[in-house]
């Protein structure tokens, strides 16, 4: 995975809880004392054991952990990748083309880099269709990505999970509506 989702995390964390829960949480992975470039590739497995021991130590399920980083991750992707979109973009459209631009962007960068593959579809002026895929699993990231580009643009979004790979689908199929 890509290293800046491991500082990002590590932010996350910092910000919410402290240095300490943290360091908490990395030697709980069995990580201590690891430093995340976010320049770097990292070994998918560490990204799981970092959210599972984060699970543990705050007592809050893994998907809950993963929805809330994804939402907080939102303005430092857009810090890095926000110059591939188009200005007049809001949430829809960011949605509608993430994989042509800031999945394209971070392959671009650094091949070893593996994102998850996603397949976008416009349905209707109000509403995409993102197909998610990846052997990492981690849908309520993207849920909360999804949530975040949302806030980012003060817009507001229901999105409705129709598959989801953790639940035995082949791929987390998620319905996201602009409400407002």
């Amino acid at each position: 995975m890509h290293g800046i989702i491991f500082s990002q995390l590590k932010t996350f964390v910092i910000e919410g809880h402290g240095d300490g829960l943290w360091k908490q949480i990395c030697s709980g992975a069995g990580l201590p004392n690891k430093l995340y470039l976010a320049t770097s590739v990292y070994p998918d497995d560490e990204i799981t054991r970092l959210v599972a021991s984060a699970s543990q130590v705050l007592g809050a399920e893994v998907s809950v952990i993963l929805e809330a980083f994804g939402k907080a991750l939102v303005p430092g992707l857009l810090s890095v990748y926000g110059a591939s979109l188009k200005p007049q973009w809001k949430t829809l459209d960011v949605l509608e083309n993430v994989e042509t631009t800031i999945h394209a962007v971070v392959r671009r960068r650094d091949p070893g880099a593996t994102p998850p593959a996603l397949e976008s579809r416009r349905n209707g002026k109000r509403e995409v269709e993102i197909v998610y895929r990846s052997q990492r699993k981690m849908c309520a990231l993207a849920r909360g990505i999804v949530l975040g580009i949302a806030d980012h643009f003060k817009e507001r979004v229901s999105l409705t999970e129709m598959t989801c790979m953790l639940r035995g689908g082949p791929s987390c199929r998620l319905v996201v509506v602009q409400t407002g």
